[in-house]
């Protein structure tokens, strides 16, 4: 399963398949991994470093963006911006 905002529909228990992807080449699949871990950061706060991580070290704005969207407990970003 490559979609990493599927694997956090898995629960708590796919956080350490999701700090895996933040890892991964493409933007498309660390920034669904910052979403995905977004949505555990009131329940698990080891969650906060690696999207504060993601926020200040990424290289691609998408992620950037993302963690921004998760720490503000906003997962479903495209769906709400106006």
């Amino acid at each position: 399963m490559n979609d990493p905002a599927k694997i956090g529909e898995a629960g708590p228990s796919s956080i350490p398949k999701l700090l895996v992807k933040l890892g991964h080449t493409s933007p498309y699949i660390r920034s669904g991994a910052v979403t995905a871990l977004g949505k555990f950061l009131r329940t698990n706060r080891e969650v906060l470093p690696p999207i504060l991580a993601a926020l200040k070290g990424d290289a691609d704005k998408s992620v950037r963006s993302s963690a921004v969207w998760a720490l503000r407990g906003d997962t479903e970003k495209e769906t709400s911006r106006p």
